[in-house]
């Protein structure tokens, strides 16, 4: 039988993942009625049914294929911008204005930030004329930190005056792109509400399984303090067991990323399965009763997603918890199911839900890892035969890490240009303990009530999440430990799973061709990496970049780059990694020549550049930097430049200026305020000079 034929669910889920990845990527909008799908699906069904002949005839068979997938496509594109909020024409974002009183609901967990407390709203209604509009969609807003507002949590309903506006676009290049990873959660504005600008209406209007989920983990997450374990112990236990990740700080989550590891820190498959054995341990006894059969796979069912909303339903969970709810249901009709079949049927349940979620990056690497796991850990396995029981089960989970990091090494460079190379040895080490890790935990939640005990439980995890930050750390201290700066291009990791799938066909069949496709592959793919590396090594641009508050200009010349900057930024590293050094990274330059703005002054000179006090020459191009007051100032001789950059918020005109200087076109950093800025703009307009303002327009490039 042809091997197409025994996955019918894949069959349905490559049209429809189509069909989503069109509207995600393209946006496009699939004005079509329920009416009409429903009929397009009685239509195939009634033709499935009284055309039997007609189908089974092969010669017409791909009529029928065709309107299936053509329907499934459509679908996909249908449900996806039905799913974009702001493509409702009750969405808030319609409505908002300067400042707005709402009705709206905390739909998640409130998260603690160092000066406010930071909120996901869904509206309700909007006052419009002197009364309140039903209205729709989503605002991620800040609320001011204080003893009022630290009593916020979800379900809380409130009335509020506030500012939303739209969420902005990048300011820079290649950096996070905030406002699509929001969209993507159907989330299309932002606010941030002051002290006593805010009332409670009401509270637990949640999602009454949710509601009660996050008092359990609420009170697990107290069972944890009340036994002594707190600190970095504290963090990583309650992000292992039970997904709550507020706790972690950057330095470990840096850590943790460097060696491979960070997966570890976000509940993902291998927890849920944990769950699962335990449960299916302690229910086994049910299956002797009457009506066990029925009963146990019910409970295993509502437990996995209990434990699921617990931990914050993230991807990972959802796609482990999806798949062992068709392995249960499968097993109590006593069902032989299909792993591939599984995974596409768990894929299309969470798509179903939610098709933005095929553009989160932990849905795609969650499934992308299971998938590898699958087709290539057994044949990995089988390359040798261990001769003890040790090295077994060692031999084990390096087949494992092999295989998931095989599938997933083409995605994991295209989106965090790094690769950890102690993999291995972290992965040999975090497995064992991240299991040992979540039975402690679990155990220490049973066995709470008796304190002799959970005492003793609580020692043992505290000891085993202290050897695992410890065994990391040491790990991410060994030289040569990362390979940063890895910059593939979304056809170069096309091409690269391209090579891995057929490599993987030619190891399995042997067939000739299939090696000589792969080996062209590879030249094409070398090819393309070639051709871009030139481009990188002849590069010369000149950058302005968006910062708040800050000045931050690049100068890069090939692989190398002079970076000037205050001492704000250069301290902010959030800053600098969300904001600027994505660009690096995307321009595969080495770690810059980094001069302070107080170190202006001071005479510095290489093959491409010059810096002397406020006059910076880069190649051919002269640039004046301003950034203290020229008042009172002039010359006779205004001297000419290409670019004139003002920073420090100064209080100089531009008439003053241009006393000294006669600039080809003034371009404002983001260090000067807004008002600032236009006030500048308004006299740059009147003496007709080109200009450009970096907080108004994001970053300034310029290509030379």
């Amino acid at each position: 039988m042809n091997i197409w034929n025994r996955l019918p669910l894949l069959r349905i889920l490559l049209p429809f993942i189509l069909g989503i990845s069109l509207s995600l990527t393209f946006n496009f909008i699939v004005n079509i009625g329920e009416s009409i799908i429903v009929g397009f699906a009685l239509i195939l069904i009634f033709f499935s049914l009284i055309y039997k002949r007609f189908i089974r005839n092969y010669k017409y068979r791909w009529v029928f294929g065709l309107c299936v997938n053509v329907f499934l496509i459509i679908y996909g594109l249908k449900i996806t911008n039905d799913y974009k909020e702001v493509n409702c024409k009750s969405d808030f974002s319609h409505f908002r204005s300067k400042q707005d009183t709402v009705i709206a609901t905390i739909i998640d967990p409130v998260l603690e930030r160092s000066n406010s407390f930071k909120v996901l709203l869904s509206f309700n209604a909007v006052k419009k004329n002197n009364e309140f509009i039903p209205v729709t969609g989503r605002a991620m807003t800040y609320f001011v930190k204080d003893s009022v507002a630290a009593q916020l949590k979800y379900g809380d309903r409130l009335i509020l005056v506030a500012g939303f506006s739209e969420v902005k676009a990048p300011q820079n290049p290649e950096e996070f792109n905030y406002k699509k990873y929001l969209s993507m959660q159907s989330v299309f504005s932002q606010g941030y509400v002051k002290s006593g600008y805010w009332e409670l209406l009401s509270s637990n209007n949640g999602n009454w399984f949710k509601l009660q989920a996050l008092k359990i983990r609420n009170t697990f997450l107290q069972i944890f303090e009340e036994n002594n374990i707190i600190g970095e112990e504290f963090a990583v236990s309650s992000a292992l067991i039970l997904g709550y990740t507020d706790k972690i700080d950057a330095d470990l989550i840096s850590v943790y990323q460097g060696t491979g590891a960070l997966h570890i820190l976000s509940v993902s498959g291998m927890h849920v399965g944990i769950i699962f054995i335990v449960l299916n341990f302690i229910l086994s006894n049910l299956e002797k009763s009457k009506f066990g059969k029925i009963i146990k796979p019910i409970i295993l069912v509502l437990m996995i997603w209990f434990y699921a909303a617990i931990t914050g339903f993230s991807p990972a969970v959802n796609r482990a918890a999806a798949m062992i709810t068709f392995v249960i249901i499968g097993q109590s009709f006593n069902r032989y199911t299909n792993i591939y079949n599984t995974i596409s049927a768990s894929a299309v349940f969470l798509l179903l839900l939610n098709p933005l979620l095929l553009a989160n990056i932990g849905f795609q690497l969650s499934y992308i890892a299971v998938i590898g796991i699958v087709l290539l850990q057994k044949r990995i396995y089988s390359c040798w035969v261990p001769n003890t029981w040790l090295m077994n089960q060692i031999w084990l989970i390096i087949s494992v890490s092999l295989a998931a990091q095989i599938s997933t090494l083409p995605l994991t460079l295209y989106y965090f240009h790094q690769f950890p190379n102690y993999f291995l040895l972290s992965n040999i080490i975090i497995v064992p303990l991240s299991n040992f890790i979540i039975y402690s935990g679990v155990a220490l939640l049973i066995f709470s009530p008796i304190a002799f005990i959970s005492g003793y439980i609580a020692q043992i995890l505290v000891y085993l999440v202290y050897g695992l930050n410890q065994s990391i750390r040491f790990i991410e201290s060994l030289p040569l430990s990362l390979t940063e700066g890895v910059n593939i291009s979304l056809i170069e990791t096309c091409l690269f799973y391209l090579i891995i799938i057929i490599t993987g066909y030619y190891l399995y069949s042997k067939r000739k061709w299939a090696f000589f496709f792969a080996f062209m592959l590879v030249i094409i793919m070398i090819t393309s990496i070639s051709y871009r590396q030139i481009g990188v090594d002849k590069q010369k641009k000149i950058l302005v970049y968006h910062v708040n508050k800050s000045t931050a200009i690049d100068f890069i010349s090939g692989r190398n780059h002079v970076f000037i900057s205050d001492s704000l930024l250069l301290s902010n590293e959030k800053a600098l990694n969300m904001q600027i050094k994505n660009n690096w990274n995307n321009l595969q330059l080495k770690p810059p020549l980094i001069i302070g703005c107080k170190e202006i002054k001071e005479t510095k000179a290489a093959n491409f550049y010059m810096i002397k006090r406020n006059f910076i020459q880069f190649y051919q191009k002269r640039i004046a930097w301003i950034a203290q007051d020229v008042n009172n100032l002039t010359s006779n001789s205004p001297i000419a430049v290409d670019y004139l950059i003002i920073s420090g918020n100064i209080n100089s005109k531009i008439s003053d200026i241009l006393n000294l200087y006669k600039p080809k076109i003034v371009i404002v950093d983001s260090s000067n305020s807004r008002w600032k800025s236009e006030k500048w703009e308004k006299e740059c307009k009147e003496y007709n000079i080109p200009y450009f303002l970096v907080t108004k327009s994001g970053a300034y490039v310029c290509n030379l």
